[in-house]
Formats: structure tokens, C-alpha cells, sequence
């Protein structure tokens, strides 16, 4: 998975797994993290590339 905070405030996030995971994931999307306004959520769902093996955080 990647998470990115684009500079218009908005996040971009691709995920690649289980279709239950992804649906969770999608719903904590929906609700964001505390603190946090959700005011759209745009998702689409495509076949998986394998791209990715692990996930880290990092800070840019």
C-alpha cells in the first residue's frame, strides 16, 4: 500500500490485497482518522499489479 498527502490536502492511496481487507480499508477511509473531515472519497478497483510486498512508513 501507498499513502500520499498531495499538496491540494487531498490523499491518494493504493492498496492491493484481499477483497475483504480492501473493503474495510475502504470503510476507514470513509470515516478518516480522529480530528479528521472526510468530505469526498473517490475508489476504483482494478486488477492487482503485485507492485507491492510490504508497507513502511516514510516521512518526505
Amino acid at each position: 500500500m501507498t499513502a500520499r498527502q498531495r499538496l491540494t490536502a487531498r490523499v491518494e492511496l493504493v492498496a492491493e490485497g484481499d477483497p475483504v481487507a480492501l473493503d474495510a480499508l475502504e470503510r476507514l477511509r470513509q470515516r478518516g482518522p480522529p480530528g479528521s473531515r472526510v468530505e469526498q472519497v473517490d475508489a476504483s478497483r482494478g486488477p492487482a499489479s503485485a507492485e507491492f510486498t510490504r508497507f513502511k512508513i516514510t516521512r518526505s
